[in-house]
């Protein structure tokens, strides 16, 4: 319908790269939380890639993530290993953004069974961060 207007234009990924790129639309009435959408991603998307990444829409990268993160996995010995974590916070956009200094890293838990979930029935979790 009109409300579900593209909102996001291709045309910046260069041409010799478009048929990396592949997305999934659907009114956004029809959506119905995080978890479903990974699993769309998933069953219909996922297309046997040698790495398959998976991003919330605050994440900021550092210089050479990507390698850092094949290193990572080379140290794996999982046939299937998986490599998660919390962004970190920051503050600000483009070239004035904050980034966070934590080091520690970031425990996702809920408070308690009663609060877990919120009036809309989603899982709700707050970040922690590990200290030593």
């Amino acid at each position: 319908d009109a409300d579900d207007a593209d909102c996001v234009d291709l045309g910046c990924v260069p041409a010799e790269m478009r048929a990396n790129v592949r997305q999934l639309s659907m009114p956004w009435r029809s959506a119905r939380g995080p978890c479903h959408a990974r699993q769309l991603i998933q069953s219909r998307l996922f297309a046997s890639e040698d790495y398959y990444l998976q991003i919330d829409s605050h994440t900021r990268f550092a210089p050479n993530w990507d390698e850092a993160l094949i290193r990572m996995l080379s140290r794996c010995a999982s046939a299937k290993p998986v490599i998660s974590t919390y962004p970190l916070p920051y503050e600000g956009e483009g070239s004035t953004v904050s980034l966070s200094t934590e080091t520690h890293l970031t425990l996702l838990c809920t408070q308690d069974a009663a609060r877990a979930f919120d009036s809309d029935s989603m899982l709700r979790f707050r970040a922690r961060f590990l200290r030593d």
